[in-house]
């Protein structure tokens, strides 16, 4: 099964955080970077809802889940092999876009 892009991207992000994470952040993080900024939507509610919609995906797929407001993997090598996807080249400059985001809104 070929999960949507949007789940992908999720726990791509989710990947370099760590293996746990705070909705709210996940949802801060995939506003903030990457994929999810080319959405055609400017409505805040829609996009969040569609980010939420793509971590139950996730969820549903028993990749992670959820406890109270975290999402974790259910395993290290589910979260080594999202963290695999991303081009090695690519990883420096995604983990600084994460700490400026938390920067940021700290």
């Amino acid at each position: 099964v070929r999960l949507p892009v949007l789940t992908q991207h999720a726990l791509n992000l989710l990947s370099c955080i760590g293996c746990a994470c705070a909705e709210s952040t996940l949802i801060l993080f995939m506003n903030e970077i990457g994929q999810n900024n080319t959405e055609k939507t400017n409505d805040i509610s829609e996009r969040e809802n569609n980010i939420l919609l793509a971590l139950e995906i996730a969820v549903a797929e028993g990749l992670v889940k959820k406890e109270g407001s975290l999402y974790v993997f259910v395993h290290d090598q589910i979260q080594s092999a999202a963290y695999s996807l991303n081009p090695e080249h690519q990883r420096g400059p995604l983990h600084l876009q994460i700490g400026n985001s938390i920067l940021k809104n700290a």
